[in-house]
């Protein structure tokens, strides 16, 4: 029982390292971007070898109260776990692939009423994720973005680190 007591407290340690590396801005002293709506952040997209585990802590902006824990699978799947906060009553919660430079958001699904929700992307779309992408949720209509990019403000946003 005190091995397995160890062995749980050295994960959480290793886990709250590797999240707060993905929420740490890149250079020491440089503000974090500030999300607005229907822009895409100027990310760096790192390429990634086959089969590496990507995640994120999606952070609540501007007081939304929503965050979540995000993991890309190596085989496309994206896993979103409310850590925080959660569904808007008559609003839904749309997730998003920021890949960075000068492409546009992607719409990945919305986010369900259950702590977990799973989205496995078609694999054209699965490619497109990186080291540097960011990962977003905006406040959308039922249903999700009429045009097919957010068109609500931004709820939370992690940058994506390989693991």
């Amino acid at each position: 029982l005190r091995l397995w007591r160890g062995l749980a407290g050295l994960s959480t340690a290793v886990a709250a390292v590797t999240v707060g590396v993905a929420i740490l801005p890149e250079e020491p002293g440089a503000p974090a971007p500030t999300p607005v709506p229907g822009q895409v952040p100027d990310l760096a997209s790192g390429s990634v070898p086959p089969g590496t585990i990507l995640l994120t802590h999606l952070v609540p902006v501007e007081g939304s109260g929503l965050g979540l824990a995000a993991t890309r699978d190596p085989d496309g799947t994206l896993q979103l776990r409310r850590v925080a906060g959660g569904p808007t009553p008559g609003r839904a919660q749309q997730v998003w692939l920021l890949p960075g430079g000068e492409a546009a958001p992607i719409p990945l699904g919305l986010l369900g009423e259950a702590p977990l929700t799973v989205i496995a992307p078609p694999p054209e779309v699965a490619a497109r994720f990186g080291a540097g992408a960011a990962v977003a949720i905006s406040d959308e209509p039922p249903g999700g973005s009429p045009t097919g990019a957010p068109t609500g403000a931004i709820l939370a946003l992690g940058r994506l680190v390989a693991l």
